[in-house]
């Protein structure tokens, strides 16, 4: 029975004290023992959704100004275009004497932020915010920092007015200022220690890249240092330290930097998991998200804060899901570096997703939450260097491998490299010789440079010269021209002529010949003749035996007659008409006498004439043997003086043709000689432009004596040693 009353009562006064409990303003007592305290429980807040409340507004308490009650977390209304209002108020109690205390907003990127403290009727305006001088805060820190001075048993109102493109998140902390430099040393203590350990790792693997040109060390330090600085972009720490003067560039370096972590770590896991021959496919998808990474890149600069931040969170969460998946099918294929990969992907695949997921108010604002992305980061960047030394120490042993080929190669061909320093050596000495020789070659130089000055201008009046004589050649080549189209014609006469004798010529071979065949002929009938003549002069010869015959004959027959008459005259009268026979014998032996005397005397001459014939006839037949020869000699040299006269002929075209050829060889010279003279009169220049250059050669020469000076003085410094060879690396 009391138990039941006793539950009827709490029923009944339980709505009304949870009610009164509701109405009851939270007011922060500060007390002297108090360090710090966490003012989200004390946070009243305002939606100023029109943007038009003052201050003033505020104060008056006007029917559209109504404080919400404190939530249970701290107050994130993620991204929005209202401005936000806060009261906290706060009563010193308990305290013995005057304190400061410090009213701690722990979120830096709030583009503009104006405090409020109600006290003592005065209120006092503080104007801070991104974009806002640094000057203007209270503190020079990354957060917002608002001092209080509270007296024994004073209150204060503070309100704050926030409006921002970024998340409005506005956790906010009271210290005492003790407290408060005592935690912000050990909190950036621990951070510098986190940034000493990420650039340490950035800076080992730009050594190494340097070292081995192992690229995946270089892209694996530009994610290391382009998440270095977005992280103190996004805490604030990039604003105190890197661009506190750059109040535009501060809002886009989130977007921007986010964009280009999740860049750089695509281009990482390509290098790491060697997507490009392993996973070919992953591949082009990773070239397909870089290309619209930069785009994202670039999008804070033309684009609002809103929709590059959200642009650039959807690049990530892409580049991760991409990641992820590229690591599951690196395992798949037993690649074996996936494994380290997915634990330290994993780790901050899940510190990006909670943070993501407090920034859009789906989780509430815990240390373990808003130190997520760290936590995530820390742990990766640490199993990927495992990974990565492990890679490297292999790297490291091929190198070993290859430095030991490289000692036995060194070895091997130390002797050759030995006898090649010691040809430099020699070669440095013939450059000391050279440098010398040169040295008086360059003095002749410069002698011959003046003479040739000389001679050149000498040449450019000569060169005037020719051109006047050219344009003479010219007239005169005109006048050939037309001399060798007379001769053409000429030569056009003389060759009809030519064949006109020739075919005389060839008449007279063939008379000749007639000639020839004639003497022949009467060659012959002079040798019958002179047989003939030989034969009459035989007749002649027994002739004139026989003429000797009558003459003794006829002696005889006187001799007969004398000795008849002498008969006769001794018959007297009987031997009278013997003796008229005897002496008629007489008178014919007398006249046989004289006419074989005749006879004889004829037959002399007969044989004299015969003689003399014969005599003739042999003559006449070596006249006409020489004749027939000669008519022989007439007949080859009439074929010989043919011949001579075709190829004469022959001669006269070609000479014909040859005449015209050079006719129009002789037009074209004469073209060509105006442009010799043109030539001429232009290279009368050049010349004049050569003496001007030999004149600077000469200079010249003067300057390249003394670099061969300087060449000979370290040519004598140019000399190799033993130690050099010794010590000379191996390339």
């Amino acid at each position: 029975m009391y138990f039941r009353t006793i539950i009827s009562i709490l029923f009944v006064c339980l709505p009304v004290i949870c009610l009164s409990a509701v109405n009851e303003e939270r007011i922060v007592r500060l007390e002297q023992q108090m360090d710090r305290l966490s003012l989200t429980p004390y946070i009243y807040w305002l939606e100023d959704s029109s943007n038009q409340l003052t201050i003033d507004d505020i104060m008056q308490e006007k029917k559209e100004v109504s404080f919400r009650p404190p939530l249970n977390q701290p107050l994130n209304f993620g991204y929005s275009s209202a401005t936000y209002w806060v009261k906290i108020k706060l009563y010193s109690d308990n305290c013995s004497e005057t304190t400061w205390w410090y009213i701690h907003l722990r979120y830096p990127l709030l583009n503009q932020v104006d405090c409020y403290i109600v006290q003592d009727s005065t209120i006092k305006h503080i104007q801070t915010g991104t974009k806002r001088p640094l000057s203007n805060r209270p503190l020079r820190h990354p957060d917002f920092v608002f001092p209080i001075k509270m007296s024994t048993n004073s209150e204060a109102t503070l309100f704050l007015k926030v409006q921002s493109s970024s998340s409005i998140q506005l956790p906010m902390v009271l210290w005492k200022p003790s407290a408060f430099y005592s935690h912000e040393i050990l909190l950036y203590l621990g951070t510098g220690c986190l940034y000493m350990f990420f650039l340490f790792i950035a800076v080992l693997n730009l050594v190494i890249f340097v070292s081995v040109r192992y690229r995946t060390c270089l892209t694996y330090a530009i994610f290391v240092i382009s998440y270095v600085i977005l992280h103190m972009s996004y805490k604030g720490l990039a604003i105190v330290w890197l661009w506190p003067q750059m109040s535009a560039w501060i809002t886009i370096s989130i977007p921007f930097f986010i964009a280009l972590t999740a860049l750089s770590t695509m281009l990482f896991t390509q290098n790491f998991l060697n997507t490009r021959e392993k996973l070919l496919h992953f591949h082009k998808a990773f070239q397909v998200l870089n290309i619209l990474c930069l785009f994202v890149l670039f999008l804070p600069f033309i684009a609002p804060y809103a929709l590059s931040i959200r642009m650039s969170f959807i690049m990530i969460l892409m580049s991760n899901i991409l990641i992820l998946f590229t690591i599951l099918a690196a395992l798949q294929r037993g690649i074996s570096q996936s494994y380290f990969f997915l634990i330290a992907w994993l780790m901050v695949i899940m510190g990006v997703i909670t943070y993501i997921m407090k920034a859009l108010g789906w989780l509430p604002s815990i240390l373990i939450i808003e130190k997520s992305v760290e936590i995530g980061y820390f742990l990766c960047t640490g199993m990927l260097g495992v990974s990565l030394f492990d890679q490297f120490q292999k790297e490291r042993r091929k190198q070993e491998n290859i430095q030991k080929q490289a000692a036995i190669e060194r070895k091997h061909h130390l002797n050759v490299q030995e006898n090649t320093m010691q040809t430099l050596d020699q070669k440095a000495k013939d450059l000391h010789e050279i440098a010398i020789n040169l040295s008086g070659q360059i003095d002749n130089l410069n002698l011959e440079s003046d003479t040739v000055a000389g001679a050149s201008e000498e040449m450019s009046a000569n060169i005037e010269t020719i051109a006047s004589a050219v344009e003479e050649l010219s007239v005169n080549i005109k006048s050939i021209s037309t001399a060798s189209d007379k001769m053409s014609q000429h030569n056009t006469s003389v060759a009809s002529a030519i064949q006109e004798l020739t075919a005389a010529m060839n008449q007279i071979s063939g008379h000749a010949q007639n000639g020839s065949d004639i003497a022949a002929k009467v060659v012959a009938m002079a040798n019958v003749a002179g047989q003939t003549m030989k034969s009459l002069g035989s007749a002649a010869d027994q002739i004139g035996s026989v003429t000797e015959v009558i003459k003794k004959i006829a002696e005889k027959t006187d001799i007969l007659a004398v000795n008849a008459a002498i008969e006769a005259a001794s018959a007297g009268e009987a031997g009278k008409g013997f003796a008229v026979v005897a002496n008629e014998i007489t008178k014919f032996s007398e006249q046989s006498a004289r006419a074989a005397e005749d006879i004889a005397t004829r037959i002399a001459g007969v044989q004299n004439q015969t003689q003399k014939a014969i005599t003739v006839i042999s003559e006449m037949q070596e006249v006409i043997e020489s004749m027939n020869q000669s008519s022989e000699s007439i007949s080859q040299a009439v074929e010989q003086q043919t011949m001579a006269l075709h190829d004469i002929s022959d001669n006269a075209s070609q000479a014909n043709i040859q005449s015209d050829e050079m006719a129009h060889m002789m037009s074209e010279m004469s073209l060509v000689s105006d442009d010799v003279s043109k030539n001429a009169i232009e290279a009368s220049k050049g010349v004049n432009d050569v003496a001007k250059s030999i004149r600077t050669l000469n200079l010249s020469g003067q300057e390249l004596l003394n670099i061969c000076q300087k060449i000979e003085m370290e040519s004598q410094n140019l000399r190799i040693g033993p130690e050099d060879i010794k010590k000379a690396p191996l390339k």
